[in-house]
């Protein structure tokens, strides 16, 4: 079993994670919400939003009575049984699960990631795409309310953009990059909310990754008050410091930094393997604890 704990909690998704979550769901519903202190969605599924008839979802954000959906699928089927040919991204009214068909932006390549801005109005998209309509968007995008493009947010990536987290006044990605919004940046970068440029003051570069890959970084998340972020990533170092898979970054100030926090895989012989296996970052809503979650493998 791969577990490993320092600094905050980490786990690996094992047995007992499955354990924890069994208990869980031995509760009555009512007895589960005041435990955990979150709000549970309905035992019935909804049954009147969009299909996703191929590909995978990968991502969900709400911006204001719309959700929009992201991922690797290309058509829909709306709730009257027509088929749409749309790729990669839609939207549909949370209310009443209609298909938005005001919203049929045209991609060449997938979603991976969407969050929704701090005014609650706008949406940042993250992706394989390079063409966003008409528009060159290399990999990151910016949404107004309405779902428009908003050309005046310059942010670029020159390679895939698999996670995006929001704060009050940045917006940080995660991927396989090794140059953000013209600067180098390898793995983790951070770029304003308003026009997509760079942040000087943050560069954590990952290194050492698998010989022959060219995939940096999984994951990045922002603590709920925007104090830190971390990140997953498919190095052993950053910036020449030991962060084997997971980093903890401060962003309080102007210029972030390191966090001495690290998980020592390579020092635990039972875990060095798990690191490879990593697939998955999440914070718990007090910020107290972080949960990682690999492919469940045995060591």
């Amino acid at each position: 079993m791969c577990l490993s704990r320092q600094g905050l909690k980490t786990f690996t998704l094992t047995a007992l994670v499955v354990a924890a979550f069994s208990a869980l769901l031995a509760l009555s519903a009512p007895a589960l919400a005041a435990q955990t202190g979150l709000d549970l969605v309905s035992e019935a599924p909804r049954r009147d939003t969009p299909v996703v008839l191929n590909g995978r979802v990968l991502a969900h954000a709400q911006v204001g009575n719309r959700v929009f959906v992201g991922g690797t699928f290309t058509q829909v089927e709306k709730q009257d049984g027509t088929v749409v040919n749309q790729a990669y991204i839609f939207a549909y009214d949370l209310g009443t699960g209609i298909f938005d068909d005001n919203f049929r932006p045209v991609l060449n390549n997938s979603v991976n990631a969407l969050e929704t801005a701090p005014n609650g109005n706008d949406l940042y998209v993250g992706g394989r795409f390079a063409q966003w309509d008409n528009n060159s968007q290399q990999r990151v995008a910016k949404l107004d309310a309405a779902g428009n493009l908003d050309t005046t947010f310059n942010g670029s990536a020159n390679a895939v953009v698999r996670d995006l987290a929001v704060t009050s006044n940045r917006l940080y990605l995660a991927g396989d990059f090794n140059q953000v919004s013209g600067a180098p940046r390898v793995g983790f970068a951070s770029v304003t909310l308003g026009t997509g440029a760079i942040d000087n003051g943050f560069v954590f570069n990952v290194e050492n990754v698998e010989p022959g890959t060219t995939a940096y970084a999984r994951r990045i998340v922002a603590t709920p008050n925007g104090s830190h972020v971390y990140g997953l990533h498919f190095g052993t170092h950053i910036n020449g410091f030991q962060r084997e898979a997971l980093v903890k970054i401060n962003v309080v100030n102007p210029t972030a930094l390191l966090g001495n926090w690290a998980v020592p895989w390579s020092a635990q012989a039972q875990d060095e393997n798990c690191r490879q296996d990593l697939r998955d970052l999440a914070i718990s809503p007090d910020g107290s604890f972080i949960v990682v979650a690999g492919q469940g493998r045995d060591h």
